[in-house]
């Protein structure tokens, strides 16, 4: 398919290719709806688009509509659409759609779509957590990403990776600052895959809420002496909604440990004291609110630098408070 992203066509000459018939037009069109990006944004328009395509043999198209179905945007969530757009999509060609079946079955790639089960119930399954700590509540969990989820994420992310921002209290808008010199790359519907799809509705089984109340993942990158300084990742002072009425407090962290080939690099609580540094595949998750619902100063954290190596994680937050 040609890469219309990457020549930035301004939305009306997608709009005639993509009733011209061209189905990388309307894949393109599609994405840029779904997400608003120099168009309104339109879900049901977006759809539509990607619908289309798809009904003319292509295989990007089915491979965005899986995630659509894994994440419940247009459709209702629905796991058996969602694979079954994803082994379409593997049949028309598309590699990442035959990498990421491979990922969920188990099975070497298979350009057919044809191979093995996918057995969703164990894939999402909550992971066993571990409390470590109980002011400020946290826990770990150990191997709840496999060694080959771990390098999809990586590689999955890698190419978008930029200069990590930090919020701003002053300005409520997000920016480079001195206080973080990591990188990382933002998972949206448009590039997160039906994988990581499965792996978020994993993380809220885990920590027993709805998936919807989880932010899109982040990959984070730090390379030899690269940090982000003591911070906090609630609000202060705390927002009560947002504007779909959702409470919008960052009530929980989620951070997911991709390797363990570097020295240094703990994530480091100053004021308990406490640090940890997981294998590849554990997971850290700390709630930013105390039980009665207060942001929790207790929390001061901090991306300590690797000493040797890259530090890779996928982090995460909850909008929904913690049970236990």
């Amino acid at each position: 398919m040609q890469n219309f992203s990457m020549r930035e066509p301004k939305v009306e000459t997608l709009s005639e290719r993509a009733k011209a018939g061209e189905p990388g037009a309307m894949v393109e069109l599609g994405r840029r709806l779904l997400m608003g990006d120099g168009v309104a944004p339109s879900i049901p328009d977006g759809a539509r688009h990607l619908l289309s395509a798809a009904s003319l043999g292509s295989g990007e198209a089915c491979a965005q509509l899986a995630v659509l179905a894994a994440l419940g945007v247009h459709f209702e969530q629905d796991w058996t659409q969602a694979f079954d757009f994803l082994r379409r999509a593997a049949m028309l060609g598309s590699e990442r759609a035959q990498r990421e079946l491979a990922l969920l079955t188990g099975v070497s790639r298979d350009k057919t779509g044809a191979g093995g089960a996918i057995d969703v119930r164990s894939l999402t399954a909550p992971r066993r957590l571990e409390k470590v700590h109980d002011r400020p509540r946290i826990w770990i969990t150990r191997a709840f990403l496999s060694v080959e989820e771990c390098q999809w994420i990586i590689e999955l992310g890698r190419p978008m990776l930029g200069r990590a921002e930090v919020y701003a209290r002053a300005t409520h808008e997000a920016g480079v600052g001195d206080e973080r010199t990591n990188s990382a790359a933002a998972f949206n519907v448009t590039n997160v895959g039906v994988a990581l799809a499965v792996l978020h509705a994993r993380m809220a089984a885990t920590i027993g809420i709805p998936a919807g109340l989880l932010t899109p993942p982040t990959l984070l990158h730090y390379s030899p002496g690269q940090e982000f300084k003591p911070h906090y990742d609630f609000f202060e002072p705390a927002p009560n909604t947002d504007s779909t009425g959702q409470f919008a407090q960052r009530t929980a962290t989620l951070l997911f440990y991709l390797n363990a080939d570097y020295d240094g690099g703990e994530t480091d609580f100053p004021r308990v004291p406490y640090r940890f540094r997981g294998a590849a595949g554990d997971g850290l998750i700390f709630a930013n609110i105390n039980p009665s619902g207060a942001p929790d100063h207790a929390t001061l954290h901090a991306g300590l630098p690797p000493t040797r190596g890259e530090k890779w994680l996928l982090s995460q937050w909850a909008f929904a408070p913690l049970l236990n």
